[in-house]
């Protein structure tokens, strides 16, 4: 016998709902907030260079961090891991509207903000605390990195 859930058993679970729920909204933020700002940079710089650094300071930060984020997450309560990575994307949200005739703060506030991102991507993500194994590893890296490239081959074309 299957003793599996059935998604709506699942679905009816108020935990599971609530940190669903904060994973679309954060991901609807967090991705409408990118796409405004490559939109913005480019009406205030009108240049395709500062639009690339700014893709450049959002995407740094998963691969300078990404390494170390699921280790701290591993350690540290996951509850206070989500719950203290909405406050700061919240506050680091909020003091957008301040800075957007600034490019190089746009630019600072971009990364702080991609930088927090980074580690809200393992507590939702993990599915057993045990470690993955050296195939899912370099099968989620090299996946990573495909679609990294695919990004960067569309943003150019």
């Amino acid at each position: 016998m299957d003793d599996r859930p059935s998604f709506s058993t699942v679905i009816k679970n108020p935990g599971f709902t609530n940190l669903w729920l904060n994973q679309i909204l954060v991901q609807l933020s967090y991705n409408s907030l990118n796409f405004a700002l490559i939109i913005w940079v480019f009406k205030l710089t009108d240049s395709n260079t500062a639009v690339s650094a700014l893709l450049f300071a959002v995407y740094l930060p998963a691969v300078l961090f990404g390494l170390f984020a699921g280790v701290i997450v591993d350690v540290t309560d996951r509850k206070k891991i989500i719950l203290g990575i909405d406050l700061i994307l919240c506050i680091l949200f909020l003091l957008m509207p301040f800075i957007k005739s600034s490019y190089p703060l746009i630019l600072i506030l971009t990364f702080l903000i991609n930088s927090i991102r980074v580690l809200s991507h393992p507590p939702p993500s993990q599915k057993k605390p045990t470690p993955p194994s050296q195939l899912t590893l370099f099968h989620h890296t090299f996946y990573d990195l495909l679609s990294r490239l695919w990004l960067s081959r569309s943003l150019n074309s």
